[in-house]
Parts: structure tokens; C-alpha cells; sequence
């Protein structure tokens, strides 16, 4: 390599070059600076003016690619210090290859004698290389006609300019301090595809702009990242997409239309405020433009009554105003009667499931539309007339169009609707703006004409609809083919119900006189919003218990008034005791009451309480056990009926231990083939969702969608992934969350392929909290499945002894259960499966469970993620580093984080004595408490008692006694005892509290009683 030369000697040899006709000579020269290792340390003073020089020739001699290396490398050394630099400079470089253009096509104007700037170069793609085909019809043509001087003179610096225009924004992407000059030369851009008629490569801009607009949130942790939540910078993206919107539709490219209405939209969810009603009355115009190409009527007529709501206020003469109304008033009336986008329209004769199958994707589209139109439910042509006629949109209205509505919505004539509407229809014609309205208005009308015929007869001639629909003139005629058609497509959509008599020549209306809400007519459903001459045959069947009760109702008040009056006063009544019942009684998901103190004939004070049932997943299997939760609450219940417990089918772990052991296998072949249901049952139900969810998969792509069990593997489904990603994001998303959690629940390899996926795809700050989650809520599916299927598994004899041993050292910890659990999360010493397994039958609670396993599963997600979001980089499994020292130090960290507040709280001594622990408490109020020892607790808990038998209590107010023991535990019913364990200290006395009145004893002091335990 030479000697780094400094960078003023390196300008002035390149001048000297440069004025010696060596211009490939003078940029090479150039180059050398940025390929130098001290390039990075030369100064931004001295290397802006060799960096503007470079481009100068870079212009000059077409080094488009040279030009784009030598821009990135700067951006690298001045985005951080002096981001005006490089703004600069690239506003120079787009300069100097528009100069070049419009010298280009001084030239050619030149060359031909005259064209000027409006002609068109007819060139499909600008990045397309010449065919061999055309520079052979060059070389033996000698005609200079305008099309072969642009071939020559003006496509190379267009393709130049398109080639600097994507270099540029590819240099300023992504860099908050950048973003201003992005989005003016992302401007600039889109002038020049619409000056040019580049529909091509504004389609390939719009899929760079795109791309960069969802990068942002994949680089939001990088430095100086683009923040969409800031104001300015959103308003500046919506500023482009709004001219882009603009440019899409005056090259009428409305596929693009609809995209960058779409990228409208998701910008306009992360407002904080609302747009300024001039650009969202222009995005609803566009967006009215587009549902017309695409004959959608109904949501024409909707973004036509959204931009109303907005441009009337902007709107400032009164001849503003008639066009906008009449542009609603008209849309509205044209939507269709007879439309596959209505709902509920269909062959009557489907079923249920046909119906879902077959309308779920129109109902995902029109769904979409209305997001998109800002609705909360679908638009209907009568919902738009109704508010069209509360806006008082009919009067501003153009006279014929007020006409218009008149003989279509309000009025009822059969006979003469085609012969009234025709001269309308011919006036509406002539403007060239609502002309397009005409041929979906005919429609409208021959539905209204077929309604109102079926109200007034039974059958008529099909000369006779002939002769009616023969006022509509060419090219708008109807021929008898054509009538038919349209008649047996609204059958088949249901609005209405018509059989064509061709021996007759007749049309025959049916009406099913049993037809019901569930399944209604045809005719019923399609006369909804269309003026009604008389009810229908069905309507007065179906009608006519409800209108005779009316009739009765009436007679009886018009013969006796006082019975509505009493019937006035009783309802009142009935409200102010249902609102005085309300204000005192107290809320349903309130505490129970608190306890009534009695003195029963001993005069000891009896605590009387609302025993409560615990809910099913706070019971432990085994009744006469009482099981210590992490929060000290001793839960004290009954036998339970065999038919009211939802696992009675696997019986208790007391009574597994004391079956034969060909029961035992019985038994376990149960619970085995009760799991592997639930396992076929659950692959079945993801199949299903990723049959669902996935989008069409290519043949090609087809082998890598599996789970990945390797690096290869990983690397396949990632590569395909980031592809489906960019236009189904939500789909990859969620079918990953799916199977992610499917591992999770039956404990199957390679969750740790799937976070790194996860951060390969969604980039680490959105992927770790989705790992944590899906991780938690799977091992929390897990925990469920063991606590219904796995009590007889670790209940065995040769587990019981040891899950007792288990439960016995986790109920000494229950303060720091949480701390423990994460840090065997975070080293799992004891594999994850285990633990999802053990931990319902150890009385860990569900909510304990999910927080310490999200807890501990986020300092490995950190590093999978990582790991994950490098993946496009890595080779080799070897290149995870996975034991590295960083990644150690990362998880011992984290882990002796969780675990110091624990080793403080044991090492540091109490001030006064330590609290007393295994207080027994009834729940009662402040001012009656019962406190029992650690003795009594123990008995309780079976360490120094059997199983089968309980101590009895006999309590005064000097201390306890210990009485006979007393069997039986099983005479609790479901309703009667909940005790918990509190740290409370002391019992008050109970002669310093006056006795209340006496009380009927509660089903609790009898128990009390019968037992001997007095209070």
C-alpha cells in the first residue's frame, strides 16, 4: 500500500490531473484517500472539498457504484460529528445528476429540432440493461427520430439520476439526524417518477420507502434511531406518504394507491393527535378515487361521506358546497342493492358452515376497509342515506338528484319508476364527472322496479317487464337475456325470490308464508330499506300474536286507564327499591361481612363468620390435609362429593399409595392415554391455526417450514421467514407465538432455536418480552396439565416420600419462593420440564409460577435474542458463543441480584424479639382475634399426629388445654371452615369488649361446639 499522502496534496494532484484531460487518472486518486486506514482520522474540514470533488467527476464520468462507496464511507466518518457534511454533499451529488439530465435533453431537442421537455421517453425500466436486439437495430439504423436520440442522449443520465436518487436515500436512512434531508430527497424522488411517467421505478421507490419505514422499529435501539412517537418526525413521514398517495394516483397506479393509503393508516394509529383536516380530507378523496376503479360502491360512498364531514368546513363558496353534496347524496344512491360485498348475502340454501367458510374472507376485506375509512362497523346504504339526510345533504343537493332520491327511496310507483328516472339518468349523463354513476344507478333501479312489482302482484309477463324497462335508451337497454340474468343473480344473492316461467313467459314472485327471522325470505330481506306498499303474506304470520297482543293492550287501557297507571306506579316502585337494595348491599366481589361476635350459654364469646367455598385450584387433592400457602394462609376444608370434583376420575394421592399395583398400572394407563388425547388434540389445533394463519407458502419454501433442530435448519426458516415477514407480519408473528407456546406446554426440544429465531425476525426489543411471555404462558399450559393428569405420577411411593420431603423444605422458604425459583430458572440445574411438572404438586401458585419463570427466562431470552439478531452474519453453530465469558458474567449477575435481598434479610438480626410464627387465626374483626401456637399448628398439619386423627382444642381466655383427641375430619361439610394463617401477635382480652346482641348461631360455632373448641 503507498504511503498516506495528506489530503490537500491528494486535491491539488487531482487538479492538476483534472486540467490535463486525466479525469479517470484524478478519481482514482481520490479513491485511494477512503480505501486508506487513516481515513478515519483525517479532519471533516479538509476531507469536504476532496469529498465534493469526487463527486464531480464521479457525475461526470457515470460511476454511479464508485460514487455510492466513496458517500457511505464519509457518512460513516461525519454522521456522528458534522451531519450538515454530508447533507451537503449528497444535495450536491443530486444536483449535478439533474443538471446532467436537463443538459441531456437540451441536446436531443438539438438533435431532432424541437420536442421539449413534454415528450415522453419511452423506456420500460430504467435499470434494464440494452438488449443485444437493440444495439444491432442501432448499428444498421439510420433514422434520428425522437424515440432513438433519448435512447441515446437522455436514458443513461435518467438511469444515472434514478441510481443517485436510491443511493442517496439509502445513505440517509434510518439516522434521526439525517431525516430531514431523507425525506426531501424521498420528495424529489417522487417529482421526478411523475415528471418522467416512471411507473416502474416509482413502484420499486414505494417498496424502498416502505422497507425503510419498518426497519425503523428493528434499528430503534441503534444510536440516533428514528423515534416515530416524536411529532415532527411523524408529520414528515406523512408529508411523503401523502405525496406518494398523490403521485400513485396521477400515474393511476392504484394498487400502489391502496398501499400507501395502507401506510397512511398504520402512521396515523401512532399519532398522538389528530392530522390536520385538510390532509385527511384529502386522504379520504383519494381514497374514494380508488374504491371507484375498483367498482366498490358501497366504500366509495362511505370515503365520499368521511370527506364531507371534513371539507364542508374547509369549503368556502356555496357552489363548493352543492358539488360536494350532491357528489355524496349521489354516491349513495348508487351503491348497489344487489351487492356480493353486503353481508348476509348468499343462496339461501347454504348451511351454517358454508356461510362461514365461504364469507370469512370477504368479512377479513371488509373489515380492513373500514379500519381503513376510520368506521367502527361496516357501512350500509341505508345507514349512509340516513346520514345523509341528518347532514341536511339533500337540500344543498343538485335539483335533479333530489328528484333522484325522491322516486327511488320515497316514492311507490312500479309501473312508471323506469319512464320518471330515464330523463334524470340522461341529464346525469352529460357531466363527465358523475357520468361513472349512471350504469350502477341502472342497477339500482331495475332492483327497486322488481320490489315494488312483487309487492302488487303474484306474477306478471315478462313482455310486460319489457315493456317497462324499455324507457332506458342505448347504450344502457336491457334485452330479455339480460333481464333474466339479472334476476337469477338476485336470487342468488337473496334479495329476491323469483321463478321464470319460460313455457308462460312469465315471472312468478314467491313468498314462503312460513318463513322465520332465522331463515327469512327473500323478499323480506331485500325490502329492509325500500318504501313498503303492505306487508307481506309471511310478515302477517309471523306477526300476528305480537300485533293482536298490542290490540288487546290498547282495548284494555282505553276501557280501564287505571291499570297502565298502576302499572306505572308499581314499576317505579320497583326501581326505588331495587336502587335502595343497591346502595346498601354490598358489591359482589366484596369481602365477606365481617364477623358477629355471640355469648353462648357458657358465656364464652362465640366467633361467627361467612364460610366461603375456596375456588377449585386453590384445593389440594387430599381432605384431610391442610396445605400452607407462600402467603401463610391455612385453607381448612371438607370432603368434597365424587361427582361435584372435576378430577374425580383420578382419585386422590392418599389413595393411589394404597392400590395393588396391577390398579396402580390401571391407573396410570388412564392418565397416559387421557395425555396422549390431549397431546393429539392440541397438534391437531396447531396444525390448524398455521393452516390458518400462514400465508400461501411456495413450493420451494415448503421443506424449510419445520421446527428447527439445528443451525442449518434454524438458518433455512429464517431466511424464508424474513421474506413472508415484510407483507405478513401479524401471520409469522403469531404462528411463531403458537409453537413457540406448544413446545413449551408438552416440553419439546428446541425452544432455544425458536428465540433465536424470534430475535433473528423481530430484532431484540420487541423479541425478548415476546419470548418471556410465550415461555411463561407455556410452562403455565404445563403446569396445568400436571395438576390435572400428573397427581397420580409423583403420588407413587417411590415419589411421594420424596415430593413430601420437597414441599416440607419449600414451605421453610416461602418469603423468597420467588427468588428461588428464578435463579433455578436462570441455572437450571434441575431441567425446565422438571420443574413445570413438580411445581403445582410442591403448593406453588400459579401466579408465583408464571412471574418467576418470565423472570427467569429473561437474562437467557437477552442472550438468545442476541445471538438471534446476528444471525444473518454467523456461519456456524460455533459462532453463537453461547459459553462465553460475557454471557456467564450476564447470568451470575442477574442471579446474584435476585438472591441478595434474600441473603441480607437472613444474615441481619431482628432489633426486638423474633416474631412468633404458625398463628392459627379465625377470621373475625379487629376487636375479637383468637391466637393458637406452634404446637396446635404442627397437630394441624399432621407432623406430630396421623392422618386420621385431629387433636380438639379447648380454649379460654388463660391459655389452652389439650382435650381427648377427636376423629373423623371427614364430617366437614363444603361449607364450613376456612382458617388462615397470620402473623398477627396477641389476642385481646375478651372482657374489655361489651357483648353483642345474641345472633342465631352460624352452621361455623356449631362445628366449634361440637368439637370442643370454645372461644
Amino acid at each position: 500500500m503507498p504511503p498516506f499522502a495528506k489530503p490537500e496534496t491528494v486535491l491539488k494532484r487531482s487538479e492538476e490531473l483534472i486540467n490535463v484531460g486525466q479525469h479517470q487518472a484524478a478519481l482514482a486518486a481520490l479513491n485511494e484517500i477512503f480505501t486508506s486506514r487513516r481515513f478515519k482520522q483525517t479532519p471533516l474540514a479538509s476531507l469536504e472539498p476532496i469529498m465534493i470533488r469526487f463527486v464531480d467527476l464521479c457525475v461526470d464520468l457515470k460511476k454511479g457504484r464508485m460514487a455510492k462507496e466513496g458517500l457511505m464511507q464519509y457518512k460513516n466518518v461525519s454522521q456522528n460529528t458534522n451531519a450538515q457534511s454530508i447533507e451537503l454533499v449528497i444535495k450536491h451529488f443530486i444536483k449535478l445528476a439533474d443538471a446532467k439530465v436537463v443538459e441531456a435533453q437540451s441536446k436531443a431537442d438539438a438533435a431532432v429540432g424541437g420536442g421539449g421537455d413534454d415528450e415522453k421517453i419511452d423506456v420500460d425500466d430504467l435499470e434494464e440493461s440494452e438488449t443485444p436486439e437493440s444495439m444491432l437495430l442501432g448499428s444498421v439504423s439510420a433514422d434520428q427520430n425522437r424515440d432513438r436520440t433519448d435512447r441515446v442522449l437522455v436514458t443513461p443520465w435518467l438511469k444515472f439520476l434514478w441510481e443517485a436518487y436510491r443511493t442517496a436515500l439509502d445513505i440517509l436512512r434510518n439516522n434521526a439526524r439525517l431525516e430531514i434531508p431523507y425525506q426531501q430527497v424521498a420528495n424529489q424522488a417522487l417529482k421526478f417518477c411523475l415528471q418522467y411517467e416512471r411507473k416502474t421505478e416509482f413502484r420499486r421507490l414505494c417498496e424502498v420507502l416502505r422497507q425503510h419505514l419498518q426497519n425503523v422499529a428493528r434499528y430503534s435501539h441503534h444510536a440516533h434511531a428514528i423515534n416515530l412517537t416524536d411529532q415532527d418526525t411523524l408529520q414528515r413521514h406523512l408529508d411523503t406518504r401523502f405525496a406518494q398517495l398523490n403521485a400513485a394516483v396521477e400515474l393511476e397506479l392504484w394498487q400502489e394507491a391502496f398501499r400507501s393509503i395502507e401506510d397512511i393508516h398504520n402512521l396515523l394509529t401512532m399519532a398522538k393527535k389528530a392530522p390536520r383536516p385538510a390532509m385527511m380530507a384529502n386522504y379520504y378523496e383519494k381514497l374514494a378515487r380508488i374504491f371507484m376503479v375498483s367498482d366498490n360502491h358501497l366504500f366509495h360512498a362511505a370515503a365520499w361521506n368521511r370527506f364531507y364531514a371534513l371539507a364542508r368546513s374547509i369549503a368556502k363558496s356555496d357552489q363548493e358546497h352543492t358539488r360536494m353534496a350532491s357528489y355524496v347524496l349521489i354516491s349513495a344512491l348508487a351503491v348497489p342493492v344487489i351487492s356480493s360485498n353486503a353481508p348476509g348475502t348468499g343462496n339461501l340454501n347454504k348451511t351454517k358452515s358454508d356461510f362461514l367458510q365461504g364469507d370469512h374472507e370477504g368479512r377479513t376485506r371488509t373489515g380492513r376497509l373500514t379500519s381503513l375509512l376510520g368506521l367502527s362497523r361496516t357501512p350500509t346504504r341505508a345507514g349512509l342515506l340516513k346520514e345523509a339526510l341528518n347532514r341536511d345533504i339533500l337540500n344543498k343537493a343538485r335539483p335533479e338528484l333530489r328528484e333522484l332520491y325522491n322516486i327511488l327511496e320515497v316514492e311507490f310507483h312500479p309501473l312508471s319508476i323506469c319512464a320518471k328516472i330515464q330523463p334524470i339518468l340522461a341529464q346525469i349523463s352529460q357531466d363527465s364527472e358523475m357520468a361513472k354513476y349512471v350504469k350502477p344507478l341502472h342497477s339500482v333501479v331495475l332492483t327497486r322496479l322488481f320490489q315494488q312489482l312483487s309487492q302488487v302482484y303474484d306474477a306478471v309477463k315478462l313482455d310486460k317487464v319489457m315493456q317497462l324497462v324499455s324507457a332506458f335508451k342505448a347504450p344502457h337497454s336491457y334485452s330479455a337475456a339480460e333481464i333474466e340474468k339479472f334476476c337469477l343473480n338476485a336470487c342468488k344473492k337473496g334479495h329476491l325470490n323469483i321463478r321464470i316461467d319460460h313455457v308462460a313467459q312469465a315471472i312468478t314472485f314467491q313468498d314462503d308464508v312460513f318463513a322465520t327471522d332465522a331463515h327469512p325470505s327473500a323478499s323480506t330481506t331485500s325490502e329492509a330499506d325500500n318504501v313498503r306498499l303492505q306487508a307481506t303474506p309471511s310478515e302477517l304470520v309471523r306477526t300476528q300474536l305480537s300485533r293482536l297482543a298490542t290490540c288487546l293492550d290498547t282495548t284494555l287501557n282505553t276501557i280501564d286507564p287505571s291499570v297502565l297507571a298502576n302499572a306505572q306506579a308499581a314499576k317505579r316502585d320497583r326501581e326505588a327499591a331495587k336502587n335502595a337494595a343497591g346502595g346498601g348491599a354490598a358489591a359482589p366481589s366484596a369481602p365477606a361481612a365481617a364477623p358477629a361476635a355471640a355469648t353462648d350459654n357458657d358465656g364464652f364469646t362465640e366467633v361467627k363468620k361467612s364460610v366461603y367455598r375456596p375456588p377449585v385450584s386453590a384445593l389440594t387433592r387430599d381432605s384431610d390435609t391442610i396445605s400452607v400457602r407462600s402467603r401463610h394462609t391455612l385453607r381448612a376444608f371438607g370432603n368434597e362429593d365424587e361427582e361435584d370434583d372435576p378430577w374425580s376420575a383420578i382419585p386422590p394421592s392418599s389413595s393411589v399409595t394404597d392400590l395393588t399395583p396391577v390398579q396402580r398400572r390401571r391407573l396410570l394407563g388412564r392418565a397416559l392415554v387421557q395425555l396422549l388425547i390431549l397431546f393429539v388434540v392440541c397438534l391437531v389445533g396447531l396444525g390448524g391455526t398455521l393452516w390458518l394463519a400462514l400465508p400461501v407458502i411456495a413450493p420451494e419454501d415448503k421443506a424449510s417450514f419445520k421446527i428447527p433442530r439445528s443451525f442449518d435448519d434454524l438458518k433455512a426458516l429464517n431466511a424464508v421467514l424474513q421474506h413472508y415477514k415484510t407483507d405478513h407480519f401479524a401471520r409469522v408473528l403469531l404462528c411463531w407465538v403458537v409453537v413457540y407456546m406448544f413446545l413449551q406446554a408438552f416440553s419439546i426440544p428446541g425452544s432455544m432455536y425458536m428465540s433465536i429465531l424470534a430475535g433473528a425476525l423481530f430484532g431484540v426489543p420487541l423479541a425478548l418480552p415476546l419470548v418471556c411471555v410465550s415461555v411463561a404462558s407455556g410452562a403455565t399450559i404445563c403446569y396445568y396439565i400436571s395438576k390435572t393428569l400428573g397427581v397420580v405420577l409423583v403420588a407413587l411411593p417411590s415419589w411421594k416420600k420424596r415430593v413430601d420431603d420437597w414441599k416440607e423444605k419449600l414451605a421453610q422458604h416461602n418469603d423468597a419462593m420467588v427468588s428461588y425459583l428464578i435463579v433455578v430458572r436462570m441455572m437450571p440445574l434441575p431441567p425446565h420440564n422438571i420443574v413445570n411438572i413438580l411445581a403445582p404438586h410442591l403448593g406453588i401458585g400459579v401466579g408465583t409460577f408464571w412471574i418467576s419463570t418470565c423472570g427467569g427466562i429473561f437474562a437467557v431470552s437477552v442472550i438468545h435474542t442476541t445471538i438471534g439478531e446476528k444471525l444473518d452474519q454467523m456461519t456456524s453453530p460455533d459462532d453463537f458463543h453461547l459459553l462465553s465469558w460475557r454471557n456467564m458474567l450476564l447470568l451470575v449477575g442477574v442471579a446474584a441480584a435476585v438472591l441478595l435481598p434474600v441473603l441480607i434479610k437472613k444474615t441481619q438480626q431482628p432489633l426486638e424479639g423474633e416474631p412468633s410464627r404458625g398463628q392459627v387465626f379465625l377470621e373475625q374483626d379487629d376487636e375479637q382475634q383468637a391466637r393458637l401456637p406452634d404446637s396446635f399448628r404442627r397437630n394441624l398439619v399432621g407432623a406430630s399426629e396421623s392422618d386420621d386423627e385431629l387433636p380438639r382444642r379447648t380454649l379460654d381466655t388463660g391459655g389452652m388445654q389439650e382435650d381427648e383427641a377427636w376423629r373423623d375430619a371427614a364430617m366437614l361439610d363444603d361449607d364450613d371452615l376456612d382458617a388462615d394463617v397470620m402473623g398477627r401477635s396477641g389476642f385481646r382480652d375478651r372482657g374489655a369488649q361489651p357483648p353483642p346482641p345474641q345472633q342465631p348461631p352460624s352452621r361455623l360455632s356449631k362445628w366449634i361446639g361440637a368439637s370442643g373448641l370454645k372461644l
